[in-house]
C-alpha cells in the first residue's frame, strides 16, 4: 500500500522548539539560538514544517527565509551564513528516507519560493543526483569519531600533532573553557593576523562574531577555549554543538606564538568538553588537508542548489562573486 507524504507549515510563534530538540539527529544550527543568531544577523525569519506519513508526523524541516529584491529564497542554510547544516530531522523509525522527501517537498516549497538551498550532514550524494532539476555540488569535509576511547583518538592524530598535544602542559601552555562574549574581539584580532599571513582580508565583521557568541553563550551550545602561554593568550577556538555532532567554527592564533603550537591543546581541550556531553562527532567544518592531521577522517558532502527557474543561478553566481568583491572592500576599509 502506498504510504501518503504530507507537509504542515507551522506559524513562528507556534514552532514547538522543545520538540524538535528533543529529535537524536538535531543540530546547534536548527535550534531556536542559532536562528536567533540568523534573524538579528541575517534578518532571516525562521521556516518550519512538519512532515507526515499517513497522517502521523514522522519529522521536521528546519530554514530561514529572507528576501533578496523581488525573490524569496529559503536557505537550509545559504552558503555564507557561517551556518553548516539545517533541513530535516526524523524520528528514529521513520519508514522513509531523507532523500525520497526532499523531492516533493521541493516541490511544494517552490510554490512560495523562488530558490532554495540545502545542505545536511547524512544525506547520500548518489541519491540526491538522481532528484531531478537540481544542482547537487560535493565538497570535501574531515570528522573526527568522538566515539572512540582518548588513546585511539590520540592515535588517528599524526606523530607531530600527538607530540604537540602531549608537551603543552611541560611548555607552560594552558587551555580553558571561558564562554563570554568579550571574547570576539580577541578572536578577530587572531583571526585577522591568520588572513594577513595569507595576504588576505577577514571577509565579515567583528559583528558576526559579537553576534553569535551573544546568541549561544546563555543557551550553553557554544564552547570558546582559550590557550595560554605564560599568563598571555595566543589562541582561541569556537566550537559550537548540539546533541550527536560538534563543529569547529573557527581557530586562530597570535602568528608570532605559531612556533608554540596552540591549535592542538585547543583542540584536544575542545574534544574532551564535547565527548564528556555525549557527542559523538567532531565535525572540522569544512575541507582542507591540513585538517588530517588532527585525526580527522575524509567525507564527501553535498549542498543541493534548487531554483524555480535556471536563471536564477546565474543570479545567484553573479550575486556571490559580488558579494565576495564587496566584503574584501569592506575588510580594505575596516584596516
Amino acid at each position: 500500500m502506498k504510504q501518503t507524504l504530507s507537509f504542515n507549515k507551522i506559524a513562528i510563534d507556534q514552532i514547538p522548539w522543545e520538540v524538535l530538540d528533543a529529535f537524536e539527529d538535531r543540530l546547534v544550527f536548527q535550534t531556536s539560538a542559532w536562528i536567533e543568531f540568523l534573524t538579528k544577523y541575517q534578518n532571516a525569519k525562521p521556516v518550519c514544517y512538519a512532515i507526515l506519513l499517513d497522517d502521523d508526523r514522522i519529522g521536521f524541516f528546519t530554514g530561514c527565509e529572507i528576501r533578496k529584491g523581488p525573490f524569496r529564497i529559503l536557505g537550509a542554510p545559504l552558503k555564507g551564513w557561517a551556518t553548516d547544516y539545517m533541513g530535516f530531522n526524523l524520528t528514529a523509525d521513520a519508514a522513509i528516507k531523507k532523500e525520497d522527501i526532499l523531492a516533493p517537498l521541493l516541490e511544494l516549497l517552490h510554490k512560495t519560493y523562488h530558490y532554495i538551498e540545502f545542505c545536511a550532514p547524512d544525506l547520500n550524494v548518489d541519491l540526491l543526483n538522481k532528484i531531478p532539476d537540481i544542482v547537487c555540488q560535493k565538497y570535501g569535509n574531515f570528522e573526527i569519531d568522538l566515539t572512540l576511547e582518548y588513546p585511539e583518538i590520540k592515535k588517528k592524530m599524526s606523530k607531530a600533532t600527538r607530540n604537540f598535544v602531549n608537551r603543552a602542559e611541560r611548555y607552560g601552555l594552558t587551555t580553558l573553557t571561558d564562554n563570554r562574549e568579550e571574547h570576539a574581539e580577541f578572536f578577530y584580532d587572531c583571526l585577522g593576523e591568520v588572513f594577513a599571513r595569507q595576504k588576505k582580508q577577514v571577509p565579515f565583521g567583528i559583528d558576526r562574531v559579537k553576534c553569535l557568541l551573544s546568541s549561544l553563550c546563555k543557551d550553553d551550545k557554544v564552547q570558546v577555549v582559550i590557550c595560554s602561554a605564560d599568563g598571555k593568550q595566543i589562541g582561541i577556538g569556537i566550537f559550537v554543538g548540539y546533541g550527536q555532532r560538534v563543529v569547529l567554527w573557527g581557530l586562530a592564533g597570535r602568528q608570532e606564538a605559531m612556533d608554540q603550537h596552540p591549535y592542538e591543546p585547543i583542540l584536544w581541550h575542545g574534544i574532551h568538553y564535547w565527548k564528556e556531553r555525549g557527542a559523538c562527532v567532531l565535525d572540522m567544518g569544512g575541507g582542507g588537508s591540513y585538517k588530517k592531521k588532527y585525526g580527522g577522517v575524509p567525507t564527501e558532502m553535498a549542498r543541493i542548489l534548487a531554483p524555480k527557474w535556471k536563471f536564477l543561478l546565474i543570479l545567484r553566481n553573479f550575486y556571490s562573486k559580488v558579494v565576495i568583491i564587496s566584503n574584501r572592500i569592506k575588510s580594505m576599509l575596516r584596516k
